[in-house]
C-alpha cells in the first residue's frame, strides 16, 4: 500500500513538472493580442492591451519629424516612450502595431540617413521602454517598401510595393515566401487577411487567394457590377464573411458576401461631402465624413435608411484620422482648434461607439527636447542623442 501511495505521489510530481516546464516555455514566448482586421486597414495606430494602451504619435523638433510609440497605463497614468523613429513629413507616423510573442511590431518610416530613406520596413522592439533601438526585419533584402501589414497566428503577410508582391513570412524571420507575384495594390488599406484567405483590391476588382498562396479568385469586378460606370476601390474590409468597400471617389460605402453575391449598398455620401475612412465593428460601420474640411464621426446599421452622429460637427475637432475600436471604445486622432498645450498639432480622443462625451486619452504632458520620460531626479531615460548615436545597423553616423 505504501508502494502505490509512493508511485501516486511521484506521477503526481512528474505531472506537476511537466506542466510547470509548458507553462514556462509558452510563457517564455510573450504574450500576443489579435488586432481587429478594421484597425489594421485603418493603419492600427493604437494597440490595447488590457490597462496598457500603445500609440503612435508624430512629434516636431526643430523642423524634423519623429514617430514615436508610446505605452500608457490607465491604472497608473504611466506614459512610456517605446520607439523613436524620424519620419519623412507629419503625417507618416508608424502604424500597423501588433503584440506578438511579447515584442511590438509595427511598419516603421525610415527617413534618416540611410539607402532605405523614406522606404517602409517591418521593425520590432521589446516594448518596455529600456531598449530605444527597433530591429528591422527585411533590411537584407535591400530596396523595400512595405504598404501594408498584418499578422495572424505567428506569420506576418504583407504587401511590398516595389516589388508588387504579396509576402508572408514567419514573426521571427524565418520561412519568407511569396504569396502572389503579380499584385497592383496602390492602397494601404486594400489588403486584409481572414481566414484562410487573403483578400485585396486591384483598381476596380477584389480578389481573393489563399494564404499559402494559388490562384487568385475573383470576387468583385464593379465593371460588371455598376451599369453607372465602374471605379476604382480604396478601402476594402472583411467582417464576418462580408468585404466592405469603399470607392475612390470617397462617395460610396458597399458590402459584398465573400462568396461574391449579395452586393449592397451601405452608405451614400451627399453633394460635395467626402467618407474619409470607415471601419467595421461587430457588423456596424463606423465612418469619418468630411464637409468642407469640417469632420464628424457617423455609424450606420446595414439596412438603415440614415446614420447616427458619434462625434458631430459641432464640437470642431479638425482633421480626424482613421479610427481604431477596441471593444466599445472609439479612439482616434484629430487637431482641434482649441489645442495649445500639446507637444504636437494632433491629440488622441476616445469615445463611446454609441456615442456621449468626447475625452482625451491621451495625457495631458509636454515633453521635453529629448522627448524621454522624466524621472524624479529631474534625469531622462535616453534621448534622441542617444537613439541615434548609431544607427540601426551598427555604424556610426557620420558628423
Amino acid at each position: 500500500m505504501f508502494k502505490n501511495k509512493k508511485s501516486v505521489l511521484l506521477k503526481f510530481l512528474v505531472m506537476f513538472i511537466v506542466v510547470c516546464i509548458v507553462f514556462a516555455v509558452f510563457a517564455s514566448c510573450g504574450k500576443s493580442v489579435t488586432v481587429p482586421i478594421g484597425n489594421t486597414i485603418n493603419y492600427g495606430y493604437v494597440l490595447v492591451d488590457g490597462d496598457d494602451i500603445y500609440y503612435s504619435k508624430m512629434i516636431i523638433n526643430g523642423g524634423d519629424f519623429y514617430s514615436c510609440i508610446y505605452k500608457y497605463n490607465t491604472k497608473s497614468g504611466e506614459d512610456v516612450l517605446i520607439s523613436v523613429t524620424e519620419a519623412e513629413d507629419i503625417l507618416v507616423m508608424n502604424g500597423f502595431l501588433t503584440l506578438e510573442r511579447g515584442n511590438l511590431y509595427f511598419l516603421s518610416n525610415y527617413a534618416h540617413e540611410s539607402y532605405l530613406e523614406a522606404a517602409e520596413n517591418i521593425s520590432y522592439i521589446k516594448p518596455d521602454g529600456k531598449t530605444p533601438n527597433e530591429i528591422s526585419m527585411l533590411f537584407e533584402d535591400g530596396e523595400v517598401s512595405c504598404r501594408s501589414m498584418q499578422i495572424v497566428k505567428g506569420v506576418i503577410y504583407y504587401y511590398d510595393d516595389m516589388e508588387e508582391i504579396i509576402c508572408r513570412i514567419n514573426a521571427d524571420g524565418t520561412n519568407k515566401r511569396i504569396i502572389n507575384e503579380e499584385a497592383a495594390i496602390w492602397s494601404y488599406s486594400n489588403m486584409c487577411v481572414s481566414g484562410n484567405s487573403i483578400y485585396y483590391a486591384e483598381d476596380e476588382y477584389i480578389y481573393e487567394i489563399n494564404v499559402k498562396g494559388g490562384e487568385p479568385k475573383l470576387i468583385l469586378d464593379t465593371y460588371d457590377e455598376f451599369e453607372d460606370g465602374y471605379f476604382d476601390i480604396s478601402y476594402i474590409i472583411v467582417d464576418n464573411k462580408y468585404i466592405y468597400y469603399m470607392d475612390d471617389e470617397q462617395s460610396y460605402i458597399y458590402r459584398i458576401s465573400t462568396n461574391g453575391r449579395n452586393n449592397e449598398l451601405i452608405y451614400k455620401a451627399p453633394q460635395g461631402v467626402y467618407i474619409e475612412s470607415f471601419n467595421v465593428s461587430e457588423g456596424v460601420v463606423y465612418f469619418v465624413l468630411n464637409t468642407s474640411e469640417t469632420y464628424e464621426i457617423m455609424s450606420i446599421t446595414p439596412g438603415a435608411t440614415l446614420p447616427r452622429a458619434i462625434v458631430d460637427r459641432s464640437n470642431d475637432y479638425g482633421d480626424i484620422l482613421p479610427i481604431s475600436i477596441w471593444g466599445n471604445t472609439i479612439y482616434f486622432l484629430a487637431m482641434p482648434s482649441q489645442e495649445t498645450i500639446m507637444d504636437s498639432d494632433y491629440v488622441w480622443f476616445t469615445v463611446n461607439k454609441n456615442g456621449g462625451p468626447v475625452t482625451p486619452f491621451q495625457p495631458f504632458i509636454v515633453e521635453s527636447d529629448v522627448f524621454g520620460n522624466e524621472n524624479e531626479d529631474g534625469s531622462f531615460n535616453f534621448t534622441f542623442e542617444e537613439v541615434y548615436e548609431e544607427d540601426d545597423y551598427g555604424e556610426e553616423d557620420e558628423e
